[in-house]
């Protein structure tokens, strides 16, 4: 399994972990209101939903920024290297995605309800999967990368 493939499963697992941790809380706590509920929830609930909206697009401008800059590398720049620049691409797409279900666990930990979690986890989940790193996707950001080769003088077109 690709090292990339490894950390993504490992940020999914810990999502996982996540919801062990808040079912624990719920049963352990029950009936749990928050660690803070004296906090105006709605309204923090409401920037991190803005937060995580932010968060899902910056993931295209992130993902066209970082490859911009690999794409502007020297030429000389061996596979190894690229190899290592698409890897960090990656895991620091994954990494915005898993900040979503964090949105969550903070809400819940202040609040205190589940439907918090499980609705930015679901968001995060879906969000990984989408942008999970798949062999297709790394070979179609190498040709982008590729610079653009000039025609050799007397080749035909």
């Amino acid at each position: 399994m690709p090292a990339d493939q490894l950390v993504g499963g490992a940020l999914v697992g810990s999502i996982i972990v996540d919801a062990v941790i808040v079912e624990l809380i719920r049963a352990t706590r029950a009936p749990f209101g928050g660690f803070a509920p004296h906090v105006p929830i709605g309204t923090l609930r409401m920037v991190l939903i803005v937060l995580a909206i932010a968060d899902l697009v910056a993931i295209r401008f992130v993902r066209a920024q970082m490859l911009g800059a690999a794409r502007g590398a020297a030429p000389a720049t061996n596979a190894s290297h690229r190899a290592r620049g698409l890897f960090t691409v990656s895991v620091v797409l994954l990494a915005l995605c898993l900040a979503v279900a964090i949105y969550g666990l903070v809400l819940f930990l202040i609040g205190g309800r589940g439907l918090d979690f499980y609705t930015f986890a679901f968001v995060s989940l879906l969000a990984m999967a989408v942008h999970f790193p798949r062999l297709a996707q790394w070979e179609e950001w190498v040709k982008d990368m590729a610079p653009a080769r000039e025609p050799r003088p007397g080749a035909v077109s």
